[in-house]
């Protein structure tokens, strides 16, 4: 009997990723809670909860715009990095909550994104034009061949432009046109093409709003996509001033009332460190374009690079 084919097998490597993936999920807590504490006990008079640390819970939650007029924000717009990443690239691995751990349902996953500014603030509207690019793989990496499951492949261009009144920047509006293909032919062919659109809300230097919609042209393999991605997503999005803690929610609601959840939360181990820990929980449909039509709902943990210049893209 060979070893992707014993029972018992599966049994201790199901035990095996559990307690791994349990122990360091206790462990980014803990290290999230002696941050805070040794924070605190920093701070003179940090031993109880008074009425000023009460404030300063309640201001996270504060609106506050940064003063900045039309000529400022175009030129910090126009002296950003021509390249950089666009969304968060990161390389994580870990185990599916709703079925049995094996070799083939534990797995690992990376996204690499970037985006090259192409022209400065000159378009009408003082827009600027972007292109993009981001890579999603799935990867079997626990099974004996190494497998790539699926991969997508996500090229595009935007019109980007800041939005502010009265001198204050308030958010940032973007629209612009994606493709979106697995790169198989035959029965394993996936893609799309839509037309996008999303607003970023700032509320203050910690939280902020994201809603992007879409409408697209779909591949005949998959013209029902829609029933299971739907139309459109919210994000809302948390970060601490010091940039230790990121945390997001992303709810995408589907056919049926029901919705797909992405939440995630990075830490910084060190403030010399550009590398967070990065823990991610996926529960719904189309995670890959292969198997949009099914289930997921997988923990995975490893670790992120974040967007330098993320305010504004």
């Amino acid at each position: 009997m060979t070893f992707l084919d014993s029972n018992n097998n599966h049994q201790f490597f199901s035990r095996i990723t559990r307690i791994k993936s349990t122990r360091l999920i206790i462990f980014c807590l803990l290290f999230i809670s002696f941050r805070f504490q040794s924070k605190a006990q920093a701070e003179p008079d940090s031993t109880s909860l008074t009425r000023e640390d009460s404030a300063s819970i309640a201001e996270v939650f504060t609106p506050e715009y940064k003063q900045v007029d039309d000529k400022e924000i175009l030129n910090i717009i126009d002296n950003m990095p021509v390249f950089g990443n666009y969304q968060d690239n990161y390389f994580i691995t870990g185990i599916p909550i709703n079925e049995a751990i094996t070799q083939h349902t534990a797995d690992a996953k990376y996204q690499v994104s970037f985006r090259h500014r192409v022209t400065k603030t000159v378009l009408p509207l003082n827009t600027a034009l972007f292109l993009t690019y981001t890579q999603r793989s799935f990867w079997n990496v626990y099974e004996e061949s190494l497998p790539f499951k699926d991969s997508n492949f996500n090229p595009g261009i935007a019109l980007s432009r800041h939005l502010t009144y009265k001198d204050k920047l308030w958010g940032i509006a973007n629209v612009g046109f994606e493709h979106e293909s697995n790169g198989r032919d035959s029965i394993y062919s996936r893609s799309w093409n839509y037309l996008m659109g999303n607003v970023t809300y700032y509320l203050n230097g910690s939280i902020s709003l994201t809603g992007k919609v879409w409408m697209g042209f779909l591949a005949e393999e998959n013209q029902d996509l829609f029933g299971y991605k739907g139309i459109g997503q919210l994000t809302f999005n948390y970060h601490s001033k010091d940039d230790f803690l990121y945390m997001s929610a992303t709810i995408n609601p589907r056919k049926r009332g029901r919705v797909n959840t992405i939440v995630e939360v990075s830490i910084r181990p060190f403030e010399s460190m550009n590398q967070y820990v990065f823990l991610q929980w996926y529960q719904g449909y189309a995670e890959n374009l292969l198997n949009y039509n099914e289930l997921t709902s997988k923990v995975r943990l490893g670790f992120c690079i974040k967007p330098t210049f993320r305010s504004f893209y």
